[in-house]
């Protein structure tokens, strides 16, 4: 599947939502059995040429991004689903950095979800991140910025000047309502770590 030359237009109303939700059936209305009886395979879905445009309720002015490109596979089975973005670059044309490239793979079934090799690259900053999901009480996450640069999202604090650092990484395992947790950030031979864990954690939002 190719579409090239393409244009989207996404609009919020006054309540936050997307124009696109419209088009969503809603799940009450959904019929299980014929949804799970689906098996779709699209070995290759290229995106190219594409230009994307966000209007804000209340704001006059859209944001654009340009070359939108896309290169993806998507596997539907019964209750499986499959859906690997390989690559997506965009060009904004106002002040938000070039994506560079944003890359991860997705699996859902009835046993949870997965979230593997999530890549967020732009000029001067790498997000990483991967997840497991099976149910509340048993999931585990962890994100890293390699080499993160502030001055790429100076537009968004222009008061605020944060250094510059090799490493920041956060990682939480919950395990039946025992939250592990271990973060830090690294700069040249200095290193600030935090570890520890949190009984029962779910309790403290209840």
């Amino acid at each position: 599947v190719r579409i090239s030359d393409g244009k989207l237009f996404v609009v919020t109303d006054s309540v936050n939502g997307l124009n696109l939700s419209h088009l969503l059936l809603p799940s009450d209305q959904k019929d299980s059995a014929e949804a799970s009886s689906i098996d779709l395979f699209i070995n290759r879905i290229i995106v190219d040429s594409f230009r994307v445009s966000l209007l804000g309720f209340a704001s006059p002015t859209p944001t654009m991004v340009d070359n939108v490109r896309i290169f993806s596979q998507l596997k539907i089975s019964g209750d499986e689903l499959w859906f690997a973005l390989d690559s997506m670059s965009a060009q904004p044309n106002q002040s938000w950095p070039e994506l560079r490239r944003l890359s991860f793979n997705f699996h859902q079934s009835s046993k949870g979800m997965a979230l593997t090799g999530f890549r967020i690259s732009t000029l001067q900053n790498q997000f990483l991140a991967d997840a497991n999901y099976a149910s509340d009480s048993l999931f585990d996450g962890n994100v890293a910025l390699q080499r993160p640069s502030a001055k790429e999202f100076d537009f968004l604090l222009p008061d605020v000047s944060v250094a510059t650092l090799d490493t920041f990484y956060f990682k939480a395992d919950n395990q039946h309502g025992r939250l592990i947790f271990d973060g830090g950030v690294e700069k040249k031979d200095q290193k600030i770590q935090l570890q520890g864990h949190v009984d029962s954690f779910r309790d403290l939002f209840s």
